[in-house]
């Protein structure tokens, strides 16, 4: 990836556009204004590149989240409307050796109704073994006021969230 697409790439993260503005007229125009041997590229592509960068960022923080001893979870739930459509976020908290609070969004799901104890706990505990981190974990928050987070337990390597339904529901 030569050094104006991923220039391009990083902007487009940064700024969250559409892949598509790659193909905008007025993209192209300004990229040739400013670098001639601009070559148009397609949203595709742009795409790739987006998911090199994210996977490459991602491999860094992991082995950032390897030196850490502690990490609190926050997460968060809620129904997209008009598409119906329920969501999870999953987002790591910890310090750290520079004692500077770090934080990071570890998993953004679709979440199939019904959302339960059970089910929000199997997402959570998926993706704290996707980044390694299931035996690092010393609190979690979660905002949802039907259910909440009552305690974690660390015990033979694997997390056990056990969760309290105020309303009855789990």
């Amino acid at each position: 990836m030569n050094r104006i697409r991923e220039s391009a790439t990083h902007w487009i993260l940064m700024h969250e556009h559409p892949c598509s503005i790659v193909e905008k007229e007025g993209f192209n125009l300004m990229m040739k204004c400013g670098m001639p041997q601009w070559q148009k590229i397609s949203h595709q592509t742009i795409r790739d590149d987006c998911y090199k960068v994210y996977e490459l960022q991602k491999k860094k923080f992991k082995s950032l989240l390897m030196k850490t001893s502690n990490i609190s979870l926050t997460t968060d739930l809620w129904f997209a409307s008009p598409h119906k459509i329920e969501y999870m976020v999953l987002k790591g908290h910890f310090v750290n050796s520079n004692w500077m609070l770090q934080k990071c969004v570890l998993s953004f799901v679709h979440i199939h109704p019904p959302r339960r104890g059970v089910k929000i706990a199997d997402y959570i505990y998926k993706c704290l073994k996707e980044w390694e981190i299931e035996n690092k974990v010393s609190s979690i928050f979660h905002f949802m006021f039907l259910c909440f987070v009552s305690c974690i337990f660390m015990q033979f390597n694997y997390v056990l969230i056990v969760f309290l339904g105020i309303y009855g529901i789990y």
